[in-house]
């Protein structure tokens, strides 16, 4: 049955490579797009999926793509999550398209959870979809680094999910920054979505463990070398997006890990990650908590963290959401470092150039 849908923004688009994959009974409803705002439910909820008809419907009928209501987004991202989980297991059947698909369409769903819960413009988290799909893609051009990617960033729960939002988030403020040059874009998404790959490498379970002892901590602090290490070993990764992992954690108050720099001594991508990483991290750990914190609860406790960020890029990071006033204070600010950012962002472009 057909119905009329004024705001086709109740549905996302998902992968009908990821539908093709699916079987048993699929565990929410898909739809076809018949004509501009007009859906029509094509398989039922806990039905299973006609495989010749969705053959026939996307290389007879030209049907590219197949969506699932926004209130079955999670639904459908479980799904997605279980089919990686499944080829991860067996890694000899496994081809490199399947992973590459796979990855990109978590990444892609994460960005319908970012939208659906922010006031960002769609536009620009289309764009910054296309940007980590790139990212993402690039990295499938080498099989087994990608795969030895996934894996490790499959090690914990929130894992996969952390270094895709925290390279969501980085993407999305560097475009607000105003960067554009293509090759500074890939090195920060790659840079983001590997940033904490040497937490995968830790010698014991991290995650949900709020006791961690002394010697656990500083562990802890070690994973950026760890993470700089492992990638040294894949050639494709190149030493930007390293340096990126080495230092998303340093300060410019001196007080990060793992060398304590000073901001200007720390890479300019580096602290753009920072900022994703530790927004991404608040929100991420208290998702299922009582007392979980929100988007505006996020920013409020890193604004309380003076020095930990650089402030012209954290203040670019709020303006994101559209919800925060300047002070005057922080207009004087904004007008005193705007020839400094210049100059940075120039500084990047040429190297880009040279590059």
């Amino acid at each position: 049955m057909s119905q009329k849908i004024e705001d086709s923004s109740e549905f996302i688009k998902i992968s009908i490579e990821i539908i093709r994959q699916i079987q048993d009974v699929v565990p929410f409803d898909v739809y076809i797009e018949r004509s501009d705002g007009i859906f029509t439910k094509l398989f039922h909820k806990r039905h299973p999926i006609d495989h010749e008809m969705l053959r026939r419907y996307h290389k007879e009928k030209n049907v590219a793509n197949l969506y699932v209501h926004t209130g079955e987004h999670k639904t459908y991202r479980y799904c997605v999550e279980k089919i990686l989980d499944s080829a991860l297991s067996d890694i000899k059947k496994l081809s490199p398209e399947k992973l590459t698909e796979t990855i990109s369409e978590m990444a892609n769903l994460t960005i319908t959870e970012i939208y659906l819960t922010t006031e960002i413009n769609k536009k620009v988290m289309e764009w910054a979809g296309k940007s980590i799909t790139g990212c993402i893609t690039l990295l499938g051009q080498n099989p087994r680094a990608l795969l030895r990617v996934i894996e490790a960033l499959k090690t914990h729960q929130n894992m996969l999910k952390h270094s895709m939002m925290t390279c969501i988030f980085s993407m999305l403020l560097i475009k607000k920054v105003g960067y554009d040059s293509e090759r500074t874009l890939m090195m920060l998404g790659l840079g983001a979505l590997l940033h904490d790959i040497g937490m995968a490498m830790l010698p014991f379970e991290w995650e949900f463990k709020p006791d961690m002892t002394v010697e656990q901590w500083k562990q802890i602090k070690e994973h950026p070398q760890l993470g700089y290490r492992m990638l040294e070993s894949i050639t494709s990764v190149k030493q930007e997006v390293r340096t990126i992992v080495l230092q998303h954690h340093e300060q410019p108050n001196g007080m990060g890990y793992p060398s304590n720099r000073y901001g200007g001594d720390i890479y300019y991508l580096s602290k753009v990650v920072s900022i994703a990483d530790c927004f991404c991290d608040k929100i991420l750990r208290h998702e299922e908590d009582e007392q979980s914190m929100s988007l505006l609860e996020a920013l409020a406790s890193m604004r309380e963290e003076v020095g930990r960020f650089d402030d012209q890029l954290f203040q670019h990071f709020q303006k994101l959401f559209g919800h925060f006033k300047r002070t005057k204070n922080e207009e004087e600010d904004i007008a005193d470092t705007a020839t400094k950012e210049t100059d940075k962002k120039n500084n990047i472009d040429k190297k880009d150039t040279a590059a």
